[in-house]
């Protein structure tokens, strides 16, 4: 998931209809960077976990929007800031370091990672 998070900033984005969509994955990517600055303990992990998945899929929803408006030529790539994203990884990667926090984070994320993955055979077809 870190790496789609990369990729997904990765994607500079030239109509209005793609910026709209990019400045939203960007403040769900922060959005989900302070919910997991707050999460010390495996049970704040808990207490956390339905804005976690909503915010995943949210996030999957609009690189689902992206990778669309790439395949119409309507999304160029482009060098970008990452700070978001690698504020975001290191972050993860804190709560992986949290008993149980790996496998909680990667339950949370497996439908929107199911959705993408369903995404993307169906292009392949």
């Amino acid at each position: 998931m870190l790496y789609l998070f990369l990729l997904f900033l990765a994607i500079g984005c030239s109509p209005s209809t793609a910026q709209d969509c990019k400045r939203e994955a960007k403040g769900v990517m922060k959005s989900l960077t302070v919910d997991f600055r707050e999460i010390q303990t495996r049970e704040d992990l808990v207490d956390k976990q339905e804005q976690i998945k909503q915010k995943t899929e949210e996030l999957v929803t609009l690189m689902i929007r992206l990778k669309k408006l790439q395949e119409s030529g309507a999304v160029m790539l482009e060098e970008e800031d990452h700070s978001i994203s690698d504020s975001l990884m290191h972050e993860m990667k804190r709560i992986y370091c949290i008993e149980g926090g790996r496998e909680l984070i990667e339950r949370f994320q497996r439908e929107a990672l199911l959705k993408l993955d369903a995404y993307d055979q169906k292009r392949k077809k």
